[in-house]
C-alpha cells in the first residue's frame, strides 16, 4: 500500500500534549452517545505521519464510505482530463451529453459549462439529487431535467447531481468509469489499492458519493495537494489545477467565522485558519493547511461536522499555547451494556415472523450458544444467515445485505427481564443501528434507532411473532 512514512510529533514542530488533547476530546465527544463519534484519525506535518488512530471497533486500515469527499476526486480526474486535453472547463456540458438534454433547452441550460458544475454554480435552485433519486435509470437525464432557473455562475447551490454530470463526462469521453481512470492516474501512484466506487443504474460511477477508501489514503490525496500534485517526484496533477480546485472560485456566505461559508473551489470548501478541505456528511474530512504544511484526515459517524473541525483548530494549529494535559483514555466504543445471554428470557431455538420486513430480516431465529455470544440466524429475501451478537465484546462478521456484502461489529446484552438490545456498527460506513427488542408471551416489539441518518432515524412499530 505504499504507507506515509512516519515521524514523532516533536520532531515535526508539534508536541505530543497536541495530539493526546486532541484524542482526548474526540473521545470525550464520542461518550455523548452514538451520534457523534469519530472512527479513525491520521494527522501528517511535513509529509509524514504524527498521530492515527481509529476507536475499536473500527479499524485504521479498513475502507470507509466517503460521501463528498468523493467529490473531491471527481475535481482531480477533471483536472487530470484537462491535462490531457480530452476536456477544457470551459467546455459546455451539451458537447459532451447533448443525447441526454431535454427537447426542449432553456437558456441557462444552454449555457452550463464544466466550470458551473466544479462550483455549485449551475443554475439549479435546488440540489438535483432528489432528482436522481426518483429516477430509476437515467440520472443524467433526471439533472439536465430538473429546473434551472439562474443564470449558471452567479451563485452557488450545494448540488451532488452536478457532480454526477462530471463524472458522466469523463465516461463520455474515455469510454470508462471515472474510477478506471483514476487508477492508473491517481490511485496506483498514490498506492491506494482498496478504492470501490459505487455505480448508478446506468452503470456511470456516481461521482459525488458512492467512493470508500481508508483514511490513510484520504490522507495521501491531502499531502499529494500540499506538495502541488508531485508524488515520489511524478507530477500527478497539474499545479495550477490543485491551485485553482482549493481556492475560492465562488461566494457560497459571509460568515467570518463559519466553515461552511469561506468559499468554494472546484469541489471543495474553504475554512477559517486560510485552510480548505474535502468534506463528506457525517464527518468524513480531509483538511489541508497549507501555512502549517499540515493534513488532517478524519472519518466519523457524526450529527455535528463542525464540532469536529472546532476540535480541529483547538487542538492541532502549531504555535498554540500550551494547554493542560488532558487525561490519556481507552480508544474503543464499549459493546453495549446490560446483562449477559444466561439472564432474560429463554428463547434458545424460537423463530419470529415479522409483520413487517425489518431492514435486515423478515424472520430471526434467536440461538444461544453461551452467556457470551448469542446467535440470530436471519432471513431477509430468501437468504438465511447468521448474525452472531457478543456480549461484553464486539463480534466482527461479513454479512450479505441485499447486492451488497457489509462488514458488522455486534454487541448486545439483555437491557431489562424482557429487553435485549442488540447495537449494529457498519464498519465500513458511519451507521451505527440499535435495535431493541421487547418481548411479551409469544411476540416481540422492535424499535430500531440510527446514529446518523439520511432517513427516518428512529423506526418503530416492528412486530414479531413466535412460529
Amino acid at each position: 500500500m505504499n504507507p506515509l512514512p512516519r515521524s514523532t510529533p516533536e520532531a515535526e514542530g508539534l508536541t505530543s500534549i497536541q495530539i493526546n488533547n486532541f484524542i482526548a476530546d474526540i473521545a470525550e465527544m464520542g461518550k455523548a452517545g452514538i451520534s457523534q463519534e469519530v472512527h479513525s484519525y491520521m494527522i501528517l506535518r511535513h509529509g509524514k505521519v504524527v498521530g492515527e488512530g481509529s476507536f475499536a471497533p473500527y479499524q485504521i486500515e479498513t475502507p470507509h464510505v466517503l460521501f463528498s469527499v468523493s467529490k473531491s476526486f471527481t475535481s482531480m480526474a477533471i483536472g487530470i482530463a484537462q491535462a490531457e486535453g480530452l476536456l477544457h472547463v470551459d467546455d459546455l456540458v451539451s458537447r459532451y451529453l447533448s443525447e441526454d438534454f431535454p427537447k426542449e433547452v432553456s437558456p441557462y441550460l444552454a449555457k452550463l459549462t464544466l466550470r458551473h458544475c466544479l462550483t455549485m454554480a449551475t443554475g439549479h435552485q435546488t440540489d438535483s439529487l432528489d432528482a436522481i433519486r426518483g429516477s430509476t435509470k437515467r440520472w443524467v437525464k433526471a439533472v439536465l431535467k430538473h429546473p434551472f432557473d439562474h443564470e449558471p455562475g452567479t451563485r452557488f447551490i450545494y448540488n451532488t447531481g452536478a457532480t454526477y454530470l462530471l463524472s458522466a463526462v469523463i465516461q463520455k469521453i474515455t469510454g470508462i468509469t471515472l474510477l478506471e481512470y483514476l487508477k492508473p492516474r491517481l490511485f496506483e501512484p498514490l498506492g491506494i489499492t482498496e478504492a470501490k466506487w459505487q455505480l448508478s443504474p446506468e452503470g456511470i460511477s456516481t461521482g459525488g458519493f458512492g467512493l470508500s477508501v481508508s483514511v490513510e489514503s484520504i490522507a495521501k490525496l491531502g499531502q499529494l495537494l500540499l506538495q502541488n500534485g508531485v508524488w515520489e517526484g511524478r507530477q500527478l496533477i497539474d499545479p495550477k489545477w490543485i491551485a485553482d480546485a482549493t481556492s475560492k472560485q465562488i461566494e457560497n456566505g459571509d460568515d467570518p467565522e463559519n466553515d461552511w461559508t469561506q468559499g468554494y473551489g472546484y469541489q471543495f470548501w474553504r475554512c477559517t485558519f486560510d485552510a480548505y478541505r474535502a468534506d463528506g456528511a457525517f464527518g468524513q474530512f480531509i483538511v489541508v493547511l497549507p501555512k502549517e504544511d499540515m493534513v488532517v484526515a478524519i472519518n466519523s459517524g457524526a450529527d455535528d461536522m463542525g464540532l469536529i473541525l472546532k476540535k480541529v483548530w483547538k487542538h492541532l494549529l502549531p504555535n498554540q499555547a500550551t494547554e493542560p494535559v488532558l487525561p490519556a483514555v481507552e480508544c474503543s466504543y464499549p459493546p453495549q451494556v446490560g446483562m449477559g445471554f444466561d439472564h432474560g428470557i429463554n428463547l434458545d431455538g424460537s423463530t419470529f415472523d415479522l409483520k413487517r420486513p425489518h431492514p435486515l430480516f423478515s424472520q430471526v431465529t434467536f440461538n444461544a450458544v453461551d452467556d457470551r455470544n448469542l446467535e440470530l440466524v436471519i432471513t431477509k429475501d430468501g437468504c438465511t444467515q447468521p448474525l452472531r451478537v457478543g456480549y461484553g465484546q464486539w463480534i466482527t462478521q461479513l454479512i450479505q445485505t441485499g447486492e451488497d456484502i457489509e462488514r458488522l461489529a455486534v454487541s448486545g446484552a439483555w437491557t431489562k427481564e424482557n429487553e435485549l438490545t442488540v447495537l449494529v456498527r457498519y464498519i465500513e460506513t458511519p451507521y451505527v443501528g440499535r435495535m431493541t427488542f421487547t418481548f411479551k408471551k409469544d411476540t416481540f416489539a422492535l424499535d430500531h434507532y440510527w446514529n446518523v441518518v439520511f432517513w427516518e432515524r428512529k423506526l418503530t412499530h416492528y412486530t414479531g411473532k413466535k412460529i
